[in-house]
């Protein structure tokens, strides 16, 4: 699932990226939020020939939230199937999907891992395991960072309750952590997987969008909010 708003500079580099993949086990769905800026077109120009590339223009911007739980519902049919979150103005490594699938096919429910950007490179942690033992995702640090990656039967326990403020508005900041609280929080620990690989570009050159769009304290509070969201338990594995 790949959402932007306004990533008409970054998109076709995201898109291309999406192309160079090495393992062919993947589709995409590119999810314009309404942006303003030519954002839609250049996406339908570069997924009209490729059957692994859905473009999916939306009217409005009403966040990464909502739009990946429609599409999820609407076009992950499979409950086997793996979804990743992908940021159009970022891109992936060519080895991505197929590390990623790597760690399914071992038997784990869910991923996140290590990026690098133009200046840094970032090595992904994984949870104490007191943090496991209290599923207590939500008190400590946010480890879970890019790539995101969770089955798609985990998505069944996530309502739009999950992903919304207290006055039913969607969630337009801290997306990747609403998605991936309930996640944690439904898997054992060794059903969760940190790659240690660097398979993610972070474009840090616009990674405060939607910062600059709805100003810190609107992040501060999502976060706060975050943390008190009833916990999910954990799950019995993927039903058949």
């Amino acid at each position: 699932m790949v959402t932007g708003f306004n990533c008409r500079r970054f998109a076709g580099q995201c898109i291309e990226s999406l192309k160079r993949q090495v393992d062919p086990r993947w589709r995409a769905y590119i999810i314009d939020d309404g942006s303003t800026d030519g954002t839609a077109g250049i996406i339908e120009t570069l997924c009209r020939d490729d059957h692994r590339l859905t473009a999916l223009p939306r009217v409005g911007n009403e966040g990464a939230c909502k739009r990946r739980f429609e599409a999820i519902h609407e076009f992950v049919g499979s409950l086997h199937d793996v979804v990743a979150l992908v940021g159009l103005d970022d891109q992936i490594m060519p080895s991505c999907t197929g590390e990623i699938q790597a760690q399914y096919d071992l038997g784990f429910w869910m991923s996140y891992g290590s990026w690098r950007s133009r200046s840094r490179v970032y090595q992904g942690k994984p949870y104490p395991a007191e943090v496991h033992a209290a599923n207590s995702y939500r008190e400590v640090r946010f480890e879970a960072t890019a790539i995101n990656t969770f089955s798609r039967w985990l998505v069944d326990e996530i309502t739009p309750q999950d992903l919304q403020n207290h006055d039913g508005s969607w969630l337009e900041n801290c997306t990747d952590c609403a998605f991936m609280f309930p996640c944690l929080e439904q898997c054992p620990e060794e059903r969760i997987a940190v790659i240690k690989n660097p398979i993610y570009f972070y474009n840090e050159d616009w990674s405060g969008n939607t910062l600059r769009r709805l100003g810190r304290p609107n992040k501060t509070a999502v976060r706060d909010f975050l943390k008190t969201m009833p916990k999910k338990r954990i799950g019995a594995g993927p039903q058949s």
